[in-house]
């Protein structure tokens, strides 16, 4: 009998650990998982304060990429005058630095007009009125004229409530920013 009552606890013990190790291998895979939907999230959400951040900031980046006054031949030029003027390598490395800078606009302008376009074409293809007008209200609010107007003026010619325009231009931005910066491939599970 005392042999039967040292094999039952030892069952016990075996027992123990196996509901242990089941049991912290379920907590640190629930852990994971919080920490990957935290980490999507947190992706989601900057994706989509730089949509926006993008779109206040258009018309002065469609500005500047159309108007910068820096190409190759300006600094083709730039180095012959720099030897006749005696132009110092620190001026030299601040005139490539704008340079590089007008080719990063110039570049990410054209994918964020091409994205835009394609949202464009989606929005306008749409059967759903709302959808229509999300592309409208985009357009007035950020693409289009010489300044933002007035969230109310947008609500009138709509014929809409204000909270409405925001609520187009958060789903606009929502819908843009995978158009804009992709989806994270990384953060799915398959």
């Amino acid at each position: 009998m005392a042999n039967a009552e040292k094999k039952s606890k030892k069952m016990t013990y075996e027992e123990i650990i196996r509901l242990a190790a089941s049991t912290g291998a379920e907590a640190g895979v629930e852990k994971y998982k919080a920490e990957l939907a935290t980490h999507q999230k947190s992706v989601t959400d900057k994706k989509f304060r730089n949509t926006k951040a993008l779109l206040k900031q258009y018309r002065a980046l469609r500005d500047y990429a159309e108007n910068a006054v820096f190409s190759t031949e300006q600094l083709e030029s730039f180095q012959i005058a720099e030897l006749i003027s005696g132009i110092t390598d620190s001026d030299k490395f601040k005139v490539e630095s704008i340079q590089n800078q007008v080719a990063t606009t110039k570049t990410i302008m054209m994918h964020v007009e091409t994205m835009l376009q394609v949202y464009k074409n989606k929005c306008l293809a749409s059967e759903k009125d709302e959808v229509r007008r999300r592309w409208r209200v985009i357009e007035r609010m950020y693409l289009c004229g010489e300044s933002q107007p007035e969230i109310f003026s947008i609500a009138e010619s709509e014929n809409i409530d204000g909270r409405t325009v925001y609520k187009d231009i958060d789903k606009a931005c929502d819908e843009l920013s995978n158009l804009i910066f992709g989806l994270d491939l990384n953060n799915f599970v398959i």
